[in-house]
């Protein structure tokens, strides 16, 4: 899980320093991309069959309610990115 961590981390932390919201980074490379590109195995065997990729969920809350301020907490953000999630089936099949 700590190379997962890392990718997503990364990630955002692209984003944010080339202000971009998005699953694709600004030269095509989505999820799978850098999953690969880290050196993490993007292949999941399910024993009769396997599939290849890797799925992100990413949020940003100050897009919904207009301030970051309403989120005093990393716990409070982290709260209300899951609950978000959870509410969105296409977000819920990204999760393990």
């Amino acid at each position: 899980m700590e190379k997962i961590r890392q990718i997503a981390r990364s990630h955002s932390e692209d984003m944010a320093a080339r202000d971009y919201y998005a699953h694709t980074s600004p030269e095509g490379l989505g999820a799978t991309d850098r999953g690969w590109k880290a050196g993490y195995n993007c292949r999941k065997d399910y024993g009769s069959y396997y599939t290849e990729g890797l799925a992100e969920n990413i949020h940003a809350l100050w897009l919904k309610t207009g301030t970051v301020t309403v989120w005093r907490t990393l716990e409070g953000l982290a709260q209300r990115a899951v609950k978000d999630w959870m509410e969105s089936k296409e977000h819920v099949r990204n999760i393990p």
